[in-house]
């Protein structure tokens, strides 16, 4: 498994700035590239490979630097994995593993194996809608052609109730009511929770009609008045 860049940023850390390389010993005309896809494996793992090295000269392992590597690498939860190779792409990887391989003087490589969350890779969206707006288009990037339910925030609000409608699919309206002006609402549509910003669920307030989005673009309606926010990590097949 290959990435073309040997920079990344892992866990919200940029490689080149702790001098940590990702390296490929493949030498044949033809490599694996990027994440193997399997969509039937549900324990998928990878192995990947990383130099500590300024430029092109290899630097010395020692005791602090490992130590440091190791607590960047080996994790309790899924972190964000993002290659040069394409910044759009969003992989999610828990280190479970490693394996050093130094020379005598302590340059070399660490061999990290990951779990991977998904055999996806993901691209992250984000569209704010202001108060005005009554209709908008929400886009999704997936190339799967299974529909995505988004995380979406409600505020600023200055109506008791909401509705948001997708004319695209033309599936049953989501509502919302007993809404005041202080209330902040997530409204999480793949878990199936409505909560506010004091943490209280507010799913007796909706119709729970999940709000989905389907691949390409989605045109939707509002009914109410509020600012929107739409999250989304769209999964990629690359």
């Amino acid at each position: 498994m290959v990435f073309y860049s040997n920079n990344f940023t892992f866990n919200n850390v940029y490689s080149e700035g702790m001098n940590i390389h990702l390296v490929s010993e493949g030498s044949d005309i033809l490599n694996e590239y990027g994440i193997a896809f399997n969509i039937e494996d549900d324990t998928n793992e990878v192995t990947l490979s990383f130099c500590y090295a300024n430029g092109d000269t290899p630097l010395e392992w020692s005791y602090d630097v490992t130590v440091d590597f190791l607590g960047w690498m080996i994790t309790d939860d899924f972190c964000e994995f993002i290659s040069e190779d394409n910044e759009d792409i969003i992989y999610f990887l828990k280190g479970i593993g490693y394996n050093k391989r130094f020379t005598n003087n302590m340059t070399g490589i660490i061999d990290v194996t990951f779990k991977v969350l998904s055999p996806y890779g993901y691209k992250h969206y984000i569209r704010e809608i202001s108060k005005n707006e009554k209709s908008f288009e929400i886009y999704n990037y997936s190339n799967i052609d299974n529909a995505y339910k988004p995380v979406i925030t409600l505020s600023n609000i200055s109506s008791n109730n909401i509705t948001l409608a997708n004319t695209t699919t033309g599936k049953e309206f989501f509502y919302i009511d007993n809404l005041n002006s202080s209330d902040i609402i997530y409204i999480d549509n793949m878990m199936g929770i409505i909560t506010d910003s004091n943490g209280n669920s507010r799913l007796t307030d909706s119709n729970r009609s999940w709000i989905e989005v389907c691949k390409g673009s989605n045109i939707f309606s509002i009914n109410g008045s509020c600012d929107i926010k739409i999250e989304a990590y769209y999964p990629m097949m690359v």
